[in-house]
């Protein structure tokens, strides 16, 4: 019959009561849990991938109170949309966001309810899209996460690797048709409080006495830990060009890990290569020569696994020298209008170690 397989309907039935019960008493108070809409449980969804619920409260919070609805998401600016992401990190996650704002107000004007067309949308998986029919419109939709197999593995006394196919089985043989929203986030809820992946605290779960890891006490030995992703480390050279009271910013290919439309040019040093020959390099290509550059201090920055050491370089222009070789991605912005186009604050943190006249 398989692990699947081994509760009776009896024992299942009295596991999502006990669990059941045990979340009404003690979950945790979280603003995309009052008032479950499609768009709530959507923005939350998408932002806690990656990221711990902690960091993301203040997100959330500012971003509904920006984006209370499709509507006001789809009619907003990329750009909007990304400064109020920054910090959160893999930006593709708010661009997608923001295009399916888009698509659902073109297609139909709100949020589909049925599951394929859910899943249709741009950045959503089986599990968003499972999230989002079960928590918002209580469908029965299994929903299968990093907490929940770590649950389904201890519970099982699972020890050796399983397809990601059977953690979905067990949910869909579990998930309680008339309550599905609660159990999906009581068993989140267990593996986010309860079911930690380094000592768990089994005297305080509503369920130990289902659970063949703490039978056999294993629970502290599976699930294995995986190894996290490894960092990557990267060093960027970044040119800062002044024109009178106007900065040089493009929109031009940057590296997808930085965020936003606009940015200072800027281009990855590979293995041996100088910052300063690299900037002299990007600055003769734009300008069509060279330029004295003054150099900041060498900045740190992280993103997401990224560990980033910037190296700025700083040049002013007189007007024999502020047309552009080649203009297309390239533009003279007003100081006073950095505010508005720069997101990352990789390239922030380059004006502020910069000897930039006019500029805070």
């Amino acid at each position: 019959m398989g692990w699947r397989h081994g509760w009776d309907t009896a024992k299942t039935h009295k596991f999502q009561r006990s669990l059941l019960k045990w979340y009404r008493r003690h979950h945790r108070k979280l603003p995309w849990r009052d008032n479950p809409t499609p768009y709530r449980v959507w923005i939350s969804e998408i932002m806690l991938q990656q990221t711990q619920v902690q960091t993301v409260i203040p997100y959330y919070n500012r971003f509904l109170n920006r984006f209370p609805d499709i509507k006001s998401l789809a009619e907003a600016e990329e750009g909007e949309v990304l400064a109020l992401w920054a910090g959160l990190g893999y930006y593709s996650r708010a661009r997608n966001l923001h295009r399916a704002a888009r698509l659902m107000i073109e297609r139909r004007g709100g949020f589909p309810e049925k599951y394929e067309e859910v899943l249709a949308l741009p950045g959503i998986g089986p599990y968003t899209a499972g999230a989002i029919c079960s928590l918002a419109f209580n469908q029965p939709r299994p929903v299968v996460d990093g907490n929940i197999r770590r649950v389904i593995t201890r519970l099982k006394g699972i020890t050796k690797y399983s397809a990601k196919s059977l953690f979905w089985d067990q949910m869909s043989a579990w998930i309680p048709d008339a309550k599905s929203s609660f159990f999906n986030q009581a068993m989140m809820e267990l593996g986010a409080t309860i079911c930690m992946p380094f000592h768990p605290r089994c005297r305080q779960c509503p369920v130990e006495g289902f659970c063949e890891a703490r039978r056999l006490g294993m629970e502290n030995k599976i699930p294995a830990v995986q190894r996290r992703q490894e960092t990557r480390r990267i060093r960027i050279a970044i040119l800062v060009l002044q024109h009178e009271g106007r900065l040089l910013v493009t929109d031009g290919h940057m590296p997808d890990f930085i965020p936003g439309r606009w940015g200072f040019p800027c281009q990855q040093i590979q293995e041996g290569k100088s910052p300063k020959d690299v900037a002299s390099i990007m600055c003769r290509k734009m300008l069509g020569r060279k330029i004295p550059l003054a150099a900041s201090p060498k900045i740190s920055h992280s993103i997401t696994r990224y560990r980033i050491e910037g190296y700025g370089f700083f040049g002013r222009l007189d007007d024999s020298g502020k047309t552009l070789q080649k203009a297309g991605a390239l533009r003279w912005v007003d100081i006073g209008r950095l505010g508005s186009l720069l997101i990352s604050s990789l390239f922030k943190k380059a004006v502020q170690k910069l000897p930039c006249p006019g500029i805070d």
